[in-house]
């Protein structure tokens, strides 16, 4: 199980490590292209409006912020790094009623930033029946500069209530971006391990209780 476990690893590191390339290349080569003009500037943006669809950086920033949202509140518990799946510091948050935005500042690998969640106009009913909440997303740096900003959903339905994508709004790349998608990529794995581990010790005490109930202990 640990070689098993230690492959698994390995090739997490070594995907995340040829991203990381692609990801110095293309952003090198979008921090090289001169704007000048309307149409070189029209260009860029769809450049780095496409870098951000191939990316998938809606859904990944949607899924940041759905992970650290808790966080300030962990972080006042001793064992919050348990809790933890994506590796920022510090955390803390300040809402703003009357703005109807709520900030969250924190560190990742020692630089400062800030993700804020911006509500924006009243809600409604789509054609499917489910009423939205349109909200806003942006991640900026320590200076104030924005690096990433999308539209959001909140959803009620039937079934519950969940968050969605809904545009993008912003895209700056940088040096940045390798730590986020990086960072990502690693919640995603905690966050899938965890699960598995979840239904694990859910079969596991089904099972347990079959053979007590049943005399077969």
């Amino acid at each position: 199980m640990s070689n098993a476990n230690n492959d698994a690893s390995d090739k997490v590191k070594a995907a995340i490590e040829n991203l990381r390339k692609v990801l110095r290349e293309q952003i090198d080569f979008l921090d090289a292209t001169p704007v000048l003009s309307e149409s070189d500037i029209e260009k860029v943006v769809a450049e780095r409006r496409q870098l951000a669809k191939s990316l998938d950086l809606e859904k990944k920033l949607l899924g940041i912020w759905d992970e650290i949202r808790p966080y300030p509140v962990h972080f006042k518990r001793e064992d919050w790094p348990k809790y933890r799946k994506f590796s920022i510091e510090e955390p803390s948050s300040q809402k703003n009623e009357k703005e109807k935005k709520e900030e969250m500042t924190f560190t990742l690998f020692g630089k400062n930033y800030s993700l804020t969640s911006i509500e924006k106009d009243r809600g409604f009913i789509d054609y499917n029946e489910e009423s939205r909440y349109p909200y806003e997303l942006i991640l900026r740096n320590a200076e104030g500069e924005l690096l990433l900003a999308t539209k959001i959903f909140r959803v009620h339905d039937e079934a519950g209530m969940f968050y969605t994508t809904g545009g993008l709004i912003g895209f700056v790349p940088g040096d940045w971006l390798e730590d986020y998608i990086s960072e990502y990529e690693k919640m995603v794995v905690l966050k899938e391990k965890s699960k598995r581990e979840f239904y694990d010790k859910v079969r596991q005490k089904k099972l347990e209780d079959m053979k007590k109930n049943f005399g077969l202990e």
